[in-house]
């Protein structure tokens, strides 16, 4: 008898086993949700300055917790996959009311600074009439490859204007331009935006920059205000303002917002009954304009 009840319960051992270890058994999930997404972090010393991929095979169980990462597909660095297998486990997905499975692909990218005047040692010099923006605002996103010194060796196009010749044309005046080894990584993503008409306002007058002809300036604005303010509205320091303004066919202002804040509520009310003023010449069309103003801080 006691020998039968061993053989018994040998056989539901191995029985529950091999159940456990058929992994047709577990649930195999396309797209699984998360109730609780994972925070990866890195740096990009860490990614050896390029963006990286990898590819995880995870297992969890019916409640959603994560039980198994296997790394399909390499990011390349041993160190880093196991960083992102340690993230990943700390996440849940949404119950699933049994064990399953999925595959799920990271993306790693470069955390990437704001460029500035230090990251450059030869700054893009872009130059474009307004005309050829075909009368609004356009948004060019480029990413860059550099050489060891620097010098730009190829550029691809993540986001376009729109428009290829303009494209093309600002992609020959970034070619000329040269990075700081030492303080850009290898591929940088350069966003870049093409406005006009832009006006700035420096030491109480209206600069035009040099995609605005002045006689287009002249055919636009029938009248446009002298921005008034001193040193004490700045705060000690030069401000930034820009608006967005919708005037009607007659050349009136019929509607206006403020896209960036000098940072001081007083001020940006001042500037903002200011600019209500402004009036174009008539138009066989509504118009919209994005202006953004220097509010610069003058010697005493």
């Amino acid at each position: 008898m006691n020998i039968k009840i061993f053989l018994v319960s040998l056989i539901w051992l191995i029985a529950c086993i091999n159940a456990q270890a058929q992994p047709s058994k577990d649930l195999a999930i396309a797209q699984p949700q998360w109730e609780k997404a994972p925070v990866l972090q890195y740096t990009n010393v860490e990614l050896a300055h390029q963006d990286r991929n990898l590819s995880l095979k995870i297992i969890g169980n019916s409640a959603g917790d994560i039980l198994k990462t296997e790394v399909l597909n390499s990011s390349g660095i041993i160190e880093l996959d196991q960083k992102v297998q340690h993230d990943i486990m700390q996440a849940r997905f949404k119950p699933q009311g049994q064990r399953w499975y999925a595959t799920l692909p990271v993306a790693l990218k470069l955390n990437q600074a704001p460029l500035d005047a230090n990251s450059w040692l030869i700054q893009p010099n872009l130059s474009y009439h307004h005309t050829e923006l075909q009368g609004q605002n356009r948004r060019l996103n480029l990413r860059l490859s550099r050489d060891h010194q620097g010098f730009i060796q190829r550029i691809e196009i993540l986001d376009s204007t729109g428009l290829k010749n303009l494209d093309e044309k600002i992609m020959a005046q970034v070619q000329n331009a040269r990075f700081n080894p030492k303080l850009t990584p290898q591929h940088i993503s350069l966003p870049i935006v093409l406005t006009s008409p832009i006006y700035t306002q420096q030491s109480q007058h209206i600069q035009l920059h040099d995609d605005l002809d002045p006689e287009d300036a002249a055919k636009i604005w029938q009248y446009f205000p002298k921005l008034q303010y001193t040193a004490a509205d700045l705060n000690g320091q030069t401000r930034y303002i820009s608006f967005s303004l919708n005037f009607n066919t007659q050349g009136k202002l019929v509607q206006s917002q403020i896209t960036q804040s000098t940072g001081i509520k007083a001020l940006d009310h001042k500037i903002y009954q200011q600019i209500q003023t402004s009036l174009l010449y008539r138009h066989h069309a509504p118009a919209r304009l994005n202006v953004p103003f220097v509010l610069e801080l003058l010697p005493q």
